[in-house]
């Protein structure tokens, strides 16, 4: 699904992209049910699913649970210009020092929409005894029409994990009318839960 182009009022740190470009290069991908990318022009494979995504962070975390070493890192590429369904998924991450990126290089122009649900993200604390969820980040995300079934303001990211998760969220664009109820739900999960969230370069989009 193609997404219309939106005006957005924010700062763009282009050397940002080139670092984290050159960054991911020495990042391990775990990407059983990644694909070629339908929208667009280079090699890039990614996702093009939240439930194919969250399959395949779950099936590292069994190996991980069954005795495997985790990796250093993990990265997973969202493919660019697409609608992640989040009414029909929530994105769960459960693996440490993951990166979610946007396209090649988290350019939030590439439109990685996650579109709809009442909780588009939901980080909590890991299942398995011995391994913490400390790290995460999202770049070049963008954020859209999340509610509730009641039609009422919900939760774009639910902050559920103890302190000793941080998540960042770098070149993020959220809906100028949503704004509040994002943030409302980041701040109340941090002074009741003391799960950190981090924004950098939020956009907020018309």
């Amino acid at each position: 699904m193609t997404l219309p182009r939106r005006r957005c009022a924010g700062t763009r740190m282009k050397p940002f992209a080139v670092i984290f470009a050159l960054a991911m290069m020495v990042c391990p991908v775990v990407g059983q049910s990644a694909v070629d990318c339908p929208n667009d022009d280079t090699d890039l494979r990614g996702y093009t699913s939240l439930a194919d995504l969250n399959s395949d962070m779950q099936t590292e975390l069994d190996r991980i649970a069954a005795g495997g070493t985790p990796e250093e890192s993990y990265t997973f590429t969202l493919c660019p210009n697409q609608a992640f369904d989040a009414n029909a998924v929530t994105l769960l991450p459960v693996l440490s020092d993951s990166t979610f990126v946007c396209g090649a290089i988290g350019d939030p122009d590439d439109d990685c929409t996650l579109l709809g649900g009442e909780e588009q993200i939901r980080i909590e604390d890991s299942t398995i005894n011995g391994y913490t969820l400390e790290t995460l980040v999202f770049v070049g995300l963008s954020f859209a029409d999340f509610s509730s079934d009641g039609g009422a303001m919900a939760t774009s990211i639910a902050a559920l994990a103890s302190s000793t998760t941080t998540a960042t969220f770098m070149n993020s664009r959220w809906s100028v009318s949503l704004v509040k109820a994002v943030l409302s739900a980041v701040f109340y999960s941090y002074s009741s839960l003391h799960s950190l969230i981090l924004f950098s370069l939020l956009e907020l989009c018309q």
